[in-house]
């Protein structure tokens, strides 16, 4: 499996932004004076964009790779981060990759490692600066993420947690931010569950240490109240 290495997640991050179609209207004697309008940054985009697929989706039809080749890949990793992020996924090596808040797009509309924004608005509701916060990211070959972290020192857990809901969690879906967050017990810890929709087709589930939050994504709990078995793997093996 060829490496993706720093250079190619920073060019993901912060060279792939989709910058919105700018109009432009002809001027004209009989044009209506117009209203300049200043929203400060960063906002959240008109439209939610799309979230990408649940990773065990994604990796579904892919077929696991072997020992040797689930070694992780020597990416530049927060030293504090680096234990919340898996370096397997029901078998399939991940990438991993962690730096400073502000290494991700703030504009654009379009979700790719996270969506545009994400570190700010949640920086912003913890009243710190984006440089303050540390993301690091296990994704797939396709970047789909299946973990996130995010490192805020001094900041404890049950705040982290209310600022992720409070942003509307991945998507920054206002309307999301509004369904109360369900509490699980999995491996004996509780962790809360948070739809990325109104549709529920997949969501995130929070857990938090004073200083991190950690973010895994999947498959919304079933009818019973149980997760799915890569989710409990998952925090079984969080430190």
């Amino acid at each position: 499996m060829a490496a993706l290495g720093p250079a190619v997640l920073a060019a993901a991050c912060i060279g792939g932004r989709v910058e919105p179609a700018s109009s432009s209207v002809s001027p004209s004697s009989s044009a209506a004076p117009s209203t300049v309008v200043v929203i400060p940054s960063p906002s959240p985009p008109s439209t939610p964009p799309a979230p990408v697929p649940s990773p065990s989706t994604a990796l579904a039809s892919q077929p696991a790779a072997s020992p040797a080749e689930a070694s992780p890949s020597a990416l530049p990793l927060d030293p504090k981060l680096e234990p919340y992020l898996p370096a397997t996924f029901l078998g399939h090596p991940l990438q991993r990759f962690s730096g400073p808040g502000s290494t991700f797009t703030e504009g654009g509309d379009m979700c790719l490692i996270l969506c545009p924004g994400e570190p700010y608005r949640f920086a912003a509701r913890l009243r710190v600066p984006v440089e303050d916060v540390t993301v690091g990211v296990a994704l797939t070959d396709g970047l789909a993420p299946v973990v996130a972290a995010y490192r805020v020192d001094g900041v404890a857990a049950r705040t982290l947690i209310q600022a992720r809901h409070a942003i509307g969690g991945y998507s920054l879906n206002s309307t999301t931010a509004k369904i109360p967050l369900t509490s699980f017990a999995v491996a004996g810890r509780t962790v809360k569950y948070l739809p990325r929709n109104l549709f529920n087709e997949t969501g995130e589930y929070l857990i938090a240490f004073d200083g991190v939050l950690v973010v895994l994504f999947g498959e919304p709990p079933g009818n019973d109240g149980s997760v799915p078995t890569y989710i409990q793997d998952e925090v079984a093996a969080l430190p």
